[in-house]
């Protein structure tokens, strides 16, 4: 499974970029699984990845804090 996160304030720009992985995913990946997790700030990001694993990180770079 791959594991895919998404740093973003802005919920309609995460979820934007999420439906596009998912037609990468529909067309290139076909049988491979994924999760797509978002997280609106990075403080909650940090905390919560503290023992995970992860494939890929979209880090939206101009957010408050």
């Amino acid at each position: 499974m791959v594991r895919i996160v998404m740093v973003d304030d802005r919920k309609s720009d995460a979820m934007t970029l999420q439906g596009e992985i998912g037609n990468w995913f529909r067309f290139n990946r076909q049988h491979e699984e994924y999760l797509c997790e978002w997280y609106p700030d990075g403080k909650s990001f940090l905390d919560s990845i503290k023992d995970k694993s992860l494939d890929v990180v979209f880090l939206d770079i101009c957010m408050p804090e």
